[in-house]
C-alpha cells in the first residue's frame, strides 16, 4: 500500500486481538490519517457489520466446499447454556451467515461406549470455512461467548463436507 509516496506494509493478524503495525510516518493532516485507518481496518477484517449489526456475509470461492462445525462439551450449567442458546438464536448470526445446525441434542442411539448425562453435541453446516470462521471471530459471536463462560467446557472443530458418494481409504 502507498501513502504520501510511501511504502506502508500493514500487518493483519485475525485472532482474539487484531495486531497492526504501521509506520508512524505520516506528515499530513489528521484526517488523512483517518482515511488511511479505514482502509487499513477494511483491509483486515473480512467481517463486515452494518448499521442494523447485520453480519454481511464474505463470498465463499468457487471451488471452496461446505464444512461443518461440530461443538462438543459437557454442559455443566444447563441455565446459562440456555441463556447463551437463546442470545445465539436471536442474534440470527447462523441466519446472516447461511449457516444452520444439521444435529444436535442427545444421540438417538448409542453403539459402543457410553454417553455421559452432561455431554452435548452440536453439527452446524456453514457454505465455506470463510463464513465459518466469520461466524466465530466476528464481533457479534465474541459478545455472546462470555454467556456461555462457567457453563461448561467446549472443544469446536471444523471438518470439510465429502463428496458423495465417498470412501475412506486409509
Amino acid at each position: 500500500m502507498i501513502f504520501n509516496n510511501e511504502k506502508v506494509a500493514p500487518r493483519c493478524i485475525l485472532s482474539k486481538k487484531i495486531t497492526l503495525d504501521i509506520p508512524l510516518v505520516y506528515k499530513t493532516s489528521i484526517h488523512a490519517l483517518l482515511v488511511a485507518m479505514k482502509v487499513l481496518v477494511l483491509m483486515c477484517f473480512s467481517t463486515h457489520i452494518n448499521a442494523k449489526d447485520k453480519i454481511v456475509p464474505v463470498s465463499c470461492e468457487n471451488n471452496a466446499k461446505p464444512v461443518y462445525m461440530i461443538v462438543e462439551g459437557a454442559n455443566e450449567n444447563p441455565k446459562k447454556f440456555a441463556n447463551y442458546a437463546k442470545a445465539l438464536r436471536e442474534s440470527k448470526l447462523y441466519d446472516n451467515l447461511q449457516g444452520y445446525y444439521s444435529a444436535f441434542g442427545d444421540p438417538v442411539d448409542v453403539f459402543e461406549g457410553e454417553w455421559q448425562e452432561k455431554e452435548f453435541k452440536v453439527m452446524a453446516r456453514f457454505p465455506c470455512l470463510a463464513r465459518a470462521k466469520q461466524f466465530w471471530y466476528s464481533d457479534v459471536y465474541e459478545k455472546l461467548k462470555p454467556l456461555r463462560k462457567g457453563a461448561g467446557d467446549v472443544r469446536v472443530t471444523v471438518f470439510e463436507e465429502m463428496a458423495k458418494p465417498n470412501r475412506i481409504t486409509w
